[in-house]
């Protein structure tokens, strides 16, 4: 993708609704528990975190594939979300972690892509913004699937933040907008770092999840003709 500032591109690749997939289970399958009707409000996610941390890495081998309207990069409209491998044996709490875990699979195959593409290249750390970030399991659970340092930054939202920084710079209220993008980019408390014993736990996890994905879109794309 071309950056607004000249000769910086910066390299793509995203969920259509990786947080919203959290908003849509709390909804629709945690708002009870084995009958008991539970506030839809946002301390529910506190719970299902609690919850789902309970649960080890790899959420008993069941999967979830996070593609609810379609995968959007690289482009397969056709796939759709998937939970696979569940049993007798999973609850609530499984399904949860497996959509935290999924997300965090499908991050794990854009860095393949990339580094495959850009040989040499090293991750040194994660910039996490938007709701998801305010989820401290869900930043290293991310954090131990890639194996970098997980830090949230001060501001929830950037995408209008940023949006009005441009305008600025267009309007001559910034004169750079790498100066001013710093300034305003402070850090929030401490990175959460990687633990290796799990992020060797989680590779033939990522592994079964690109192999999944790949035969259960071909399943997609044959299922519409």
């Amino acid at each position: 993708m071309h950056s607004v500032i000249p000769g910086l591109y910066n390299p793509l690749a995203y969920i259509a609704g990786g947080g919203l997939a959290q908003r849509w289970f709390r909804d629709q399958f945690y708002n009870t528990n084995r009958g008991k009707l539970l506030p839809t409000d946002e301390d529910l996610y506190n719970k299902m975190a609690a919850s789902a941390a309970k649960i080890l890495p790899g959420a008993d081998g069941l999967y979830f594939l996070p593609h609810m309207g379609g995968r959007i990069c690289p482009s397969d409209p056709k796939m759709r979300g998937v939970w696979m491998g569940f049993s007798w044996g999973h609850t609530q709490a499984h399904f949860f972690r497996a959509i935290l875990e999924g997300v965090a699979y499908e991050y794990a195959y854009y860095l393949d892509i990339l580094k495959r593409l850009v040989p040499g290249i090293k991750l040194v750390s994660t910039r996490v913004t938007g709701g998801g970030a305010s989820s401290e399991l869900w930043n290293q659970i991310k954090a131990d699937v890639l194996n970098v340092p997980y830090q949230r930054m001060q501001r929830s939202e950037f995408g209008t933040w940023g949006c009005a920084i441009v305008a600025g710079k267009a309007a001559g209220v910034y004169m750079d907008l790498v100066a001013t993008a710093l300034e305003y980019s402070s850090l929030l408390g401490h990175a959460l770092e990687p633990n290796a014993s799990i992020h060797a736990l989680y590779q033939p996890y990522v592994k079964r999840y690109i192999q999944l994905e790949k035969s259960l879109s071909s399943v997609f794309n044959e299922l519409e003709n």
